[in-house]
Parts: structure tokens; sequence; C-alpha cells
């Protein structure tokens, strides 16, 4: 406020008063600011690692982030194109499947803007348009988000609305007659910019190197936000994905005597009548208010419910014949998947003495469902179908008999609760510790009527889990830092059926890890390394008193180990870069079959790597012109522990070219250079899943 302020007016000579009054309109942008560091490879905060905003440099774990500017360089659509950015993570094929240091992550491990989203199925990746940036938090994770898989956590982070109109429009023309358009509108909706808005939309249709696979899919994404007040924001998103594809999960190709290159690459064993839908619906809200510069209250919540139907087809234990013959088993089934989720916590600041304390402290829940109204079929296909020749007649569904398994209804609820609270201390400018504890309730009830064998449930309960993690962080020097982190998991047992012996105890996990995170050119590039070991216990393992096989025991253990490095940023303004390698050996430790101790685990190559990076010329007739390319390589694996199938090491060659013309930019993509036949993954003896052969993407582009 500016009061009684004189200004002389010289040809009167007088003196003019007037008051003046300045509004405090500052807005604090906090989560929709999006930095300049975001626009390109590299960013140096992340929320993943400590449920709030954080530099990366400050957190005693590895954490990685793949920005949207890389997503946009090699033209992704997918979450599981992503991962090759990311050091040592695998994508094992089918259902949705990613690897993180040695162990497969399940659904609970995929959050959205830090909220279990549930928004995903296993049984495909999902599309990106929507997405900002991909955070990947190594190792466990459960003292924040509560139970999951022990090798890491993937956060999505979605776009939010911007102060600045901003509007945009791709369309791609890709190989297999793959079209793909996306749009990107936000900007204000009022001229106080107190109410912001952002619009997001994806559509998709296209065939795949697979034979007779065709998809349409489309994503659906406004966003508002309302900040009434400099403290006080309210964010509210909502996403609808719809997708239509031949086949919900592709059952992938037979192994012949051992061979998993042996049949085609192109092979689609499936029966005539696949089919696969899904309409998936997720609303989140994010409240955030500050009471002071100390204190910040927050809100999230988040209701999602996947609503699929599928006809589907898998290969199983089925092995060719020698004229090729196999046995197709087909599923027939409905699910809706309604999910509650909430999270409230606090963010504090405060001092003791000379030492300074950011503190999280809150208190969520989970109410997931899986309802099968319609239950399970697995049946038998009685016709043969001949690798060597399919033929896609209609099945005769009079000739087909549940001799596999059905069940008439199906249901089953996991509920979770738990309270956490985590100090991130400065001791000195030199030396943080962060030191975190949560308190876990599980619980899970399955319901199940399974044929002429009657009712019966299931329900395993899990209180008074404790889970601790602490780390130290040294940073001798403005541009390094050095870490040392202990942290603990857990992660309910897929299954829990009393027939098999259950329920069982949870798996349960720990990491140590030791590393080291540098900033170089002012902060532009980014360099890491870590070693880790994780241990996993009550993996199940056969019970050897059990002759028919069935029963299980909780008495297995595996443990990953390993080393990281990664370089992530820019070398000069115009020469971006992102590489990493990673050595792992995830092996069985415990086991009730002797022969599987020191197996190595499926689906965890003992070395992977890759290398993309982008140069752009600034001067003479070519300005604007990138080029780029990377380099993927991944080691044999195999695609179980004790498996006698090898899956061969694979490399990957890819460019860029991309020149804008005033608004329009064009970028033309191609993967898989060399056109090699590589096996993504698998999990079975007799099926994998093959990769990509060579592909092309054209993309056109306009922003205005």
């Amino acid at each position: 406020i500016m009061d009684n302020l004189p200004f002389r007016c010289p040809e009167i000579g007088g003196q003019l008063i007037q008051n003046f009054t300045l509004i405090d309109k500052t807005v604090k942008l906090g989560a929709i600011d999006i930095s300049s560091d975001r626009q390109r490879y590299r960013s140096r905060t992340a929320i993943t690692g400590a449920r709030l905003e954080t530099a990366t440099r400050d957190i005693p774990q590895a954490i990685e982030t793949v920005t949207r500017q890389v997503l946009d360089d090699q033209q992704v659509y997918r979450l599981s194109e992503t991962f090759r950015n990311v050091s040592g993570v695998n994508d094992a094929g089918g259902w949705n499947s990613i690897i993180i240091r040695g162990f497969e992550l399940n659904y609970r491990n995929y959050l959205v803007n830090g909220q279990r989203g549930y928004l995903y199925s296993e049984d495909y990746s999902p599309a990106l348009p929507n997405v900002e940036s991909i955070e990947v938090l190594k190792g466990p994770s459960s003292v924040l988000f509560g139970d999951g898989g022990l090798g890491g956590i993937v956060n999505i982070i979605t776009k939010k609305p911007l102060e600045t109109a901003h509007y945009s429009i791709n369309a791609l023309y890709g190989s297999w007659n793959t079209l793909r358009v996306q749009a990107d509108a936000t900007g204000p909706l009022t001229e106080d910019k107190t109410l912001l808005y952002r619009f997001n939309i994806g559509f998709e249709n296209g065939n795949s190197f697979i034979d007779r696979f065709q998809t349409t899919n489309i994503t659906i994404a406004p966003v508002l936000t309302w900040r009434p007040s400099a403290q006080t924001s309210l964010t509210a998103e909502f996403t609808y994905l719809f997708d239509n594809r031949t086949i919900n999960y592709l059952p992938g190709i037979p192994v012949i005597n051992g061979n998993p290159l042996a049949a085609p690459t192109n092979l689609a064993a499936w029966g005539a009548d696949a089919n696969f839908n899904a309409r998936n619906i997720q609303a989140q809200v994010a409240f955030k208010h500050g009471f002071n510069e100390n204190l910040t209250l927050n809100v999230l919540l988040n209701y999602s419910n996947i609503n699929t139907s599928a006809i589907a087809y898998g290969l199983y234990a089925a092995r060719p014949d020698n004229l090729g013959n196999i046995t197709l088993v087909r599923q027939v089934f409905d699910m809706l998947a309604p999910a509650y989720v909430a999270n409230v916590f606090v963010n504090g600041k405060f001092e003791t003495g000379a030492v300074k304390h950011s503190v999280v402290a809150g208190v969520d829940g989970n109410i997931y469902n899986g309802d099968y109204p319609k239950g399970f079929q697995y049946q038998t296909v009685p016709q043969r179908f001949n690798i060597n020749n399919p033929q896609y007649p209609p099945i005769d569904v009079s000739r087909l008999t549940n001799d596999q398994y059905e069940t008439f209804n199906t249901f089953n609820r996991t509920t979770t609760y738990g309270v956490y609270v985590q100090d991130l201390v400065e001791i000195t400018e030199q030396f943080k510790l962060l030191a975190a504890l949560r308190w876990d309730n599980y619980s899970f009830l399955f319901f199940d009527d399974y044929g002429s064998n009657g009712e019966f449930r299931d329900t395993s309960t899990i209180n008074n889990v404790i889970i601790p993690r602490i780390g130290l962080v040294y940073q001798p020097a403005e541009w390094l830092s050095l870490y040392a982190g202990y942290s603990q998991g857990f992660s309910p047992q897929s299954s829990n059926n009393s027939a098999a012996g259950g329920p069982f105890p949870p798996e349960r996990g720990n990491q140590i890890e030791v590393g080291a995170k540098g900033d170089f050119f002012d902060g532009q590039l980014g360099a890491s390394i870590a070693v880790y070991q994780i241990t996993k216990q009550n993996v199940l393992t056969s019970d050897p008193n059990d002759t028919a096989g069935i029963r299980r025991l909780a008495t297995g253990e595996a443990r990953s180990q390993g080393a990281e490095f990664t370089l992530t940023g820019n070398l000069t303004d115009n020469w971006n870069v992102s590489a990493n390698l990673a050595l792992n050996e995830t092996i069985v430790t415990q086991s009730t079959i002797a022969e599987e101790i020191g197996r190595i685990f499926g689906n965890a190559p003992a070395a992977q790597g890759s290398i993309w990076t982008t140069y752009r010329l600034d001067d003479g007739v070519l300005k604007g012109l990138r080029i780029g390319g990377g380099y993927r390589f991944v080691g044999e694996r195999v695609p179980r522990a004790g498996s006698s199938v090898n899956l061969p090491a694979y490399t990957l060659f890819n460019a860029l070219i991309s020149y804008p013309i005033e608004r329009f930019t064009i970028s033309v993509n191609v993967d898989n250079i060399t056109d090699q036949r590589y096996i993504i993954g698998g999990f079975s003896n007799t099926y994998v899943y093959p990769g990509a052969p060579r592909n092309f993407r054209i993309n056109l582009g306009y922003t205005f």
C-alpha cells in the first residue's frame, strides 16, 4: 500500500496528491508450475521420494524422472515404452508387466499424482496423452504409499493447467496403419486467473505386427484448478478411457523345442470370437491450503472404476506337436472394479535450534473391489490350432466344456489404511537425515462359487505392520550428494486360497542402498550411481509333503543386488542426453526345492542399458533441425526361475529427425532400425512375448 505520495507538476508549479492501493494478487503455483527443467530431459525435483516436492539430491534413494520432452522426442504413446529410459527397468511383455531391480510390479505399484489410481488394468499398457512426466522410485516404498511390490513404484504425473493460454494438436501416422491424434488446450477461464483449465484428448486406431490384431482407444482428460487465494487451491481431474481391441493381452508365441524364436513373430494364436472392451473412469481431487508458510494441509481423494468385458485366449501349457498343432484355452469374463482412495496429510516446517525439519504426517485408506458378476470360464478349445497354417473358423460354443476352471460369481475386496510420519532433517548444510515410520493394516476378502465344490471364503488380515525407512545424505559440495539408505516394504500374496494352504503372510522385504548424485553444467546435467541389495521373504514355494503339488508354503526367499548408473540432462542448450546402465543378479536364496536355490529369477537380465540423445541446429538454412538416436541393450534372461529356456540378448537402434516450419513441426521416428527379432520376456517355458520389428512414425504437430 502506497499512501500520500507527492508528485510535483512543473507546468503549473503545484503539487498533486494521489493515493495508490496495490492489491496483492500473488499466486503461488505450487504443483501446477511447469518449470523450464521439465521442458528438457532432466527434472531436479520429484514428489514420489518424500510425498512433497523435494530436490532429488536430498532423497537417500534412487529416483528417476522421464520428462514430457523425452516422451515427445521418442513419440511415446504408451506407458510400457517409457521404461527404456530408466535404469534397471524392463518390460516382461504381456499383462502390462514391468520388472524393477529384478522384481515384478503389480497393479498396486502404479500411482497417479501420488495416489493409487486403479485406473489402468493389468491387461494392457495405458496411453499417455495427458501425462507430464513419469517418476520411478527404486526399491520398497511402503512407508509412504502402503503395500506394493518391492522393486519400486511408478508415479504418473498428469498435465496441470497453466496461467498462459497454450494450444497444440498432433497427428501421427505409422506402421501397421496406425493413426493417432492428440490435442492439448490450457489457460485461464477468468481474468484474474483464479480459475484455470486444461483439456487433453487422445485417439488411436491401428493394427499391429501381430496378425489380426486391431485396436481403437480414446482418452479424454479435463482438469480444473480453482485458486480462491494465494494460500488455497483445488484441482479436480477426470479421466475417461475407452479401449476396444481384438484381445485384451497378446497370448504370445509358443516355445518350440526350447527355441523361443522358432514360431512366427506375427502369430495370432486365438479364436475368431476374441474381443475386449474397456470403459474406465477416474475422478481425482487435490485440495491444498497453507495456514502459513510453515504448515500446509493436503487432501487427496480418488474414485476409479474399471469396467471390462473379454473373450480371450491363452497358450498356457500347450506345446506344439510335430505338425505344429497346439491347444488353446478360451477365457470369458466381465469385470467391475470400483476403487476409493483417500489421503490426508500435512507438510510442516520448524526448527529445533540450528536443525531444520520438513515433516510429512498423514493417514490414508484404500478400498478396491474386484467383481466378476458372470464369474470365470476357462475352457479347452477342442479344435487344434496350427501355428504353421492358422485358421480362424467360428468357435462352436456348444462343444466347449468348462474343464479348466469355472466360477459363477467371484468377488474380492482389498482394504488398507495406514498412518505415517516422515521427517527430512537438515542437521547442517552438508548433512540431511530422512527418517520415516508407518503403521499399516491390510485385509483381503475373497468370495467364490467354485463349480460343484461349493462356496468358500478366504480372509487374510494383517494387523500392526510396522514399516521403517531411514537414510543419510552428505553433500560435501553444492554439486555432489552422497547417500545411504535403508527401507522396508510388504506386498500381500497374489493368492490366499485355503486349498493351497492359505491365507499366507505377505511378502516382506528390505533394501540397503548407497549411492551418489551429481549436478554438472550449472545443474543442467545430472549423474547418479547406486549400489543396492533387496531381500524378499515369504515367497511362496511348493509344500514337499503334498504329493498333489497344490499346497504352498511361505518359506521362500529371493535376493536382488546390483548397481545402476544414469546420466540425464543437457550437455549444452542444444544437446540433450539420457543414458543408463544396470547390472543385476536376482536369485532364489531359500526354497523347499533344493535345486531352485541359486537359480536366476525370471525376466531379470544380468545387464541392460540404453542411451538416447538429440541435437538441435541453431544456425544456417537448417536452423531448428533436430536429429537424434538411441541404443537399447538387454542381456540374456529366463522366463521364470529354474527355466530351461533362455531368452536371447538383444540390441535395438532407434532414430529421430524433426524440423519446425513456423508453428508446425514434422517429426519422423524409426525404431528397431536393424529389424532384429527379439523376445521381450515371458512367464513360462511354453510361451513368450515377441518384440516389434522395424517400424516408423511420422508426426505433424501444430502449436498456437
